[in-house]
Formats: structure tokens, sequence, C-alpha cells
């Protein structure tokens, strides 16, 4: 599917300029990968942890909310709420318990790994 390859081309990209710190073009290319491929959680993440970069906090808490309703076991997504609560909500409690949650969810991840 071209889109896909498309779509995963800007998320490398996007990957690439969050790791140099380019958080504006970072941005505008999970904001592509997003819009050609909505259904991947990755780009949504990302593009989440570069807005909590840039203190865009009500657009992060929206897009890490969205992933935590669809992806429940994704525990990617519990340790950008950790992140989200400390840096922006400023409450280390509900911090500390998502990234319970996060360790909680990478156990069952490696659980069922391991049970292949």
């Amino acid at each position: 599917d071209v889109l896909r390859v498309y779509a995963n081309s800007r998320l490398d990209i996007g990957r690439k300029l969050f790791d140099t710190k380019n958080l504006d073009l970072a941005e505008k290319y999970f904001r592509i990968a997003n819009k050609l491929q909505p259904e991947q959680s990755d780009s949504m993440l990302q593009l989440g942890l570069v807005l909590l970069e840039k203190n865009s906090c009500e657009e992060a808490g929206f897009i890490f909310g969205e992933l935590k309703n669809f992806y429940k076991d994704s525990s990617a997504v519990y340790l950008a709420l950790s992140l989200y609560f400390e840096q922006c909500i400023h409450d280390s409690v509900k911090s500390k318990e998502y990234q319970q949650l996060y360790q909680e969810k990478l156990m069952k991840n490696k659980t069922k790994l391991d049970s292949f």
C-alpha cells in the first residue's frame, strides 16, 4: 500500500527531526503521517510528544487521552501520559500512577511474548 509506505517515511523523518530538536518540522511530518494513515497510533503518539516538548499542553493532553481510549494496552501511551502529568499538569502523584501503569503494561506485553 503506497499510502502506508509514504506515511511511514514521513514518520521516520519526523523521528529524526525530533531527535535533533527540530520540533516545528517534526510536528509537520507527524501531522502529514497522521493524515495519510489516521489509524496509525505511532504518528499520533509522536505528534503528542512533540507538542509536549513545545509546551502545547492542551493539544498534547487531548492526543494522549484519545490514544488511551483507543489503545488501552499500549505501554507507550501510559508513559506519555506520565510525562504529560509531570510536565504540564505538575501532578507528580498522577504521573507516578501512569508510570506504574506503564510498567504493568510492559510486563503484561513481555509475558505475552514469553508465552510464544
